[in-house]
């Protein structure tokens, strides 16, 4: 039941900020905010380029940075959300839609002192998808993020833990 429920929480983060499969183009993953360069990741099949997307919400005196990865392949829609508030600890929200028994669903933290990431507690992300919900309902549109090196090399070091 708590893995439904922690599913269904993640994945309403991510269709907060226009990650869903097959959904027109809205919030974080729109054409402006599309970042130039994707991200290349080595498959057993071969390379495939995956669109990246930056921006940030101003919410008050703090900026909420975000990047986004659509690590979608052929019909399996996937997406990879990595965002901080001002200087706080990265998160990572990852969901493969429809499939149930593929791929892995998670919204983790990072600790950089330990160089780890830990999974974070159910309570924890219905507080985190409340946050994201106001976010939308108060109409906050997201700008164009320049500095979001932090955040894509959290991806990498995510994305090389989950392959290796």
């Amino acid at each position: 039941m708590s893995e439904n429920l922690s599913r269904m929480l993640i994945q309403r983060i991510l269709a907060n900020i226009g990650a869903v499969p097959d959904s027109p183009e809205a919030a974080l993953r729109s054409s402006d905010l599309l970042l130039n360069t994707p991200m290349k990741i080595k498959y057993e099949g071969g390379p495939i380029n995956h669109n990246m997307y930056a921006g940030q919400l101003s919410i008050g005196d703090s900026k909420l940075k975000g990047l986004l990865i659509d690590l979608t392949v052929d019909d399996y829609s996937e997406f990879l959300f990595l965002f901080r508030m001002s200087e706080l600890s990265i998160h990572a929200v990852k969901t493969l839609y429809d499939q149930t028994d593929l791929g892995e669903t998670y919204l983790k933290s990072y600790n950089s002192e330990k160089d780890s990431w830990n999974e974070l507690s159910i309570e924890y992300k219905g507080r985190l998808m409340a946050d994201f919900d106001k976010f939308t309902s108060y109409g906050f549109l997201w700008d164009d993020c320049d500095d979001y090196d932090d955040l894509f090399q959290a991806a990498i070091k995510l994305i090389n833990l989950q392959k290796g």
